[in-house]
């Protein structure tokens, strides 16, 4: 027979006679390991913009007499453009690597 329920026959189960399947985890699992991905990745992308903002705000508030306005406008102007073209050169594609290495390595 049986002794303490556990079925000897088959060499295997649980201390109540019945295999026990393991349970799956839920959706709030799912959601917090998707979030410890997510939210660092996120954050590191959105902190990379802040030297960016620095610098424009920087430029931005130099004296402003009549003569030297036109000087900064041209150098605001000249730092926002090579910002755009380092974006499209570097930025854009280094993010896209960054963010497959951070799915694929974790």
């Amino acid at each position: 027979g049986r002794s303490g329920g556990v079925d000897r026959r088959a060499g295997r189960g649980s201390a109540f006679g019945v295999n026990r399947v393991p349970m799956e985890p839920g959706f709030g699992a799912h959601l917090r390991a998707a979030a410890a991905i997510v939210v660092p990745t996120a954050l590191a992308n959105a902190l990379e913009y802040l030297p960016v903002c620095f610098a424009v705000a920087i430029v931005g508030h130099q004296s402003t007499t009549q003569q030297s306005a036109e000087r900064i406008a041209c150098e605001l102007d000249a730092l926002t453009l090579a910002r755009a073209f380092f974006n499209i050169v570097a930025g854009a594609p280094g993010f896209g690597v960054i963010t497959a290495l951070r799915t694929l390595c974790p």
